[in-house]
C-alpha cells in the first residue's frame, strides 16, 4: 500500500550554455511519509546547478 505524497509545487530551469540552473519550490515535503519532522508546514527551495564539460562553442 502506497501513501499519497502529493504536494503543491512550482519551479522552472534556465539555461545558457554550458550552464542549466532549475530551481523548485515544494509546499509541505513529505508530511504524508515524515509526519511533522519538519514542522507543521514545511516550505522548501531546491536547486541544482550543472555545468556541461563537453559542451564547445561552434565557430
Amino acid at each position: 500500500m502506497g501513501l499519497d505524497e502529493s504536494s503543491e509545487t512550482g519551479g522552472l530551469s534556465i539555461r545558457f550554455r554550458p550552464v542549466m540552473i532549475d530551481i523548485v519550490y515544494v509546499h509541505n515535503l513529505g508530511i504524508a511519509r515524515f509526519g511533522n519532522l519538519f514542522g507543521t508546514n514545511s516550505n522548501s527551495l531546491i536547486a541544482t546547478f550543472i555545468y556541461n564539460y563537453a559542451w564547445r562553442k561552434k565557430g
